[in-house]
């Protein structure tokens, strides 16, 4: 987007137009798209600026061997707390499963007005799932499985508050 400020609005913009798209390994869009291309995707076309070219050109298997991931995001984002009342909208959260020694998902936090309200409801998220049936760009609830998998939270400190989005 030339000319265009960099918000959480236009990041989310951006990765809701993923939604229903297919699952693909390293797939950056058309063919397909992946939780990282997602991710990627959504902050380029709202125009993020990144630091580091490793972070467009990230190479990864599908079973994270070591902490790439945590690295490129340090580089770019300013690390958060992942305590869910301290989430923003276009956060990047970091996920690990059980099983595996280091984080391999990431997804963005989409709506947060429902957890900061009374009723307590749950922060909302986009994530492209490898997971079967039918795996492709989702957004949902970020419920009890995928809380316990969350281990960290990053913030791309160009992005600009409009305050309360």
């Amino acid at each position: 987007m030339e000319n265009s400020i960099f918000t959480a609005e236009n990041v989310l913009q951006n990765a809701r137009s993923f939604l229903g798209m297919r699952w693909r390994h390293r797939g950056r869009g058309v063919d397909g798209i992946d939780c990282v291309g997602l991710v990627i995707e959504s902050l380029l076309r709202a125009g993020w600026q990144p630091k580091q070219n490793d972070a467009l050109r990230l190479e990864y298997s599908r079973r994270a061997s070591d902490e790439t991931l945590t690295e490129i995001l340090l580089g770019e984002g300013e690390k958060i707390s992942p305590h869910l009342a301290l989430l923003r909208p276009a956060d990047v959260l970091l996920f690990r499963f059980e099983g595996d020694d280091f984080p391999n998902h990431v997804g963005l936090v989409t709506d947060i007005g429902k957890y900061h309200h009374a009723d307590g409801g749950p922060i909302y998220f986009i994530h492209s799932k490898a997971a079967q049936p039918n795996p492709r760009v989702v957004e949902g609830p970020l419920a009890d499985g995928w809380l316990q998998s969350l281990v960290s939270a990053f913030r791309v400190p160009s992005l600009v508050d409009k305050g309360g989005f």
